[in-house]
């Protein structure tokens, strides 16, 4: 797990790097729902000295959409993921991808 939002997560949730790294191993670097803590990844790179994928936030957007459909949350926060040039790419890739209920922090 890398900077940013990553981290913290960690600092509050010890051995989430731990829990994520076992379902990467199972499942592939996909988006990861753990309900116990009400957390779900969001892979934007493969590798953490990787540059953001845009494929990857793609396929991770599509994929967090239909766990939305199976799950029907009320409402979900996303993080801004990445920041500057990068982020006026991703902001409006989720937005076509996601529906109302998903709020995108800015």
């Amino acid at each position: 797990m890398g900077a940013g939002v990553a981290a913290q997560a960690l600092e509050i949730f010890p051995r989430l790097d731990k829990t994520w790294g076992d379902w990467v191993r199972r499942n592939g670097n996909i988006p990861c729902a753990i309900p116990q803590i009400y957390l779900v990844s969001f892979p934007i790179q493969h590798y953490l000295a990787d540059p953001i994928d845009l494929a990857l936030i793609r396929a991770s957007a599509l994929h967090l959409a239909e766990w939305a459909c199976r799950e029907d949350p009320e409402e979900i926060v996303l993080p801004r993921v990445s920041a500057g040039k990068q982020w006026q790419q991703i902001r409006p890739l989720l937005e076509s991808l996601l529906d109302d209920r998903f709020i995108v922090l800015s």
